[in-house]
C-alpha cells in the first residue's frame, strides 16, 4: 500500500490545471495520459500481489476466490517464494523517499507547480529547499520514487517474478527498464531545456545568479 501511495503521491498533480493564458505550449501525453496509465499499472499489479499473498496463505476449496486465485497464481508459480527480500527493502526506501522529496517540491512550489509547463500570474522563482540542491528536483525524485516502485514490483519475491507468468523471465525485467528509461529520457530532457529557458528569459539576472549558485539541474554534483 505504500508503493501506492508513493507512485500516486508522484503522478497526481498537486494543483488544479493552469488557466489557458498561463499555459505555455501545448498538453502533451506525458501530462494528459501517462499518469494515468502508471497509476493504474501500479496499483493493479500492487492489488494483485496483496490478493496473491491472501490467497496463497489460505486458498478457498470453491467459488469465485478459487478462481481468482488460479489466475493470480499460475500453475507453473512458486508462491512460497514470495516474500520481502534485501533488494525489495532498498528499492522501497528509495521510492518512499523519492515521493517524499517530491511531495517537499509541490510545497516550496505551491501554486507554481503544475504538470503543464506554465507561468504563472505573478509568478515567482523559488530558489529554497530543494531547489537549492537543483534546479530540477521534482524530476529526479519523481524518477527515484518510480524507479524505486518498479524495481519492488519486479524483484525476486515479488508477485510479478514468482506467480504472474509472464515476467518470470530476466529478459523481460530488462526489457521494462529499458523501456521505462527511453520513456524517461523523451518526457524529461525537451522540459529542461524548455523550463530553463523560459524561467531565464522571465526572470533574467535573478534566474542567472541561481543558475550560477544552483548548476545542476538533476543529480548534485553530475548533472
Amino acid at each position: 500500500m505504500s508503493l501506492i501511495w508513493a507512485v500516486h503521491t508522484t503522478m497526481t498533480a498537486p494543483q488544479a490545471p493552469p488557466k489557458p493564458h498561463e499555459r505555455v505550449g501545448s498538453i502533451g501525453l506525458e501530462v494528459s495520459l501517462m499518469p494515468i496509465l502508471v497509476k493504474a499499472l501500479f496499483c493493479t499489479t500492487c492489488i494483485a500481489e496483496i490478493l496473491a499473498i491472501i490467497l496463497t496463505n489460505w486458498i478457498p476449496s470453491n467459488g469465485y476466490l478459487k478462481d481468482l486465485a488460479t489466475i493470480l497464481v499460475r500453475p507453473t508459480s512458486k508462491p512460497e517464494n514470495m516474500g520481502i527480500t534485501s533488494t525489495f527493502l532498498i528499492a522501497w526506501v528509495i521510492s518512499l523517499t523519492g515521493a517524499l522529496i517530491r511531495r517537499s517540491c509541490y510545497k516550496a512550489l505551491g501554486r507554481m507547480f503544475t504538470f503543464e509547463i506554465t507561468l504563472r500570474d505573478n509568478h515567482r522563482l523559488v530558489t529554497s529547499g530543494p531547489y537549492s540542491f537543483v534546479r530540477h528536483p521534482s524530476y529526479t525524485s519523481g524518477a527515484l520514487a518510480l524507479i524505486g516502485a518498479l524495481a519492488c514490483e519486479t524483484t525476486p519475491g515479488s508477485w510479478a517474478i514468482e506467480c504472474s507468468g509472464p515476467l518470470s523471465g530476466g529478459p523481460l525485467v530488462f526489457l521494462c527498464y529499458i523501456i521505462t528509461g527511453v520513456i524517461a529520457f523523451l518526457v524529461i530532457a525537451p522540459r529542461l531545456e524548455k523550463e530553463d529557458a523560459l524561467l531565464r528569459n522571465r526572470f533574467g539576472l535573478q534566474w542567472d545568479e541561481w543558475a550560477a549558485k544552483v548548476p545542476y539541474r538533476l543529480i548534485p554534483g553530475a548533472y
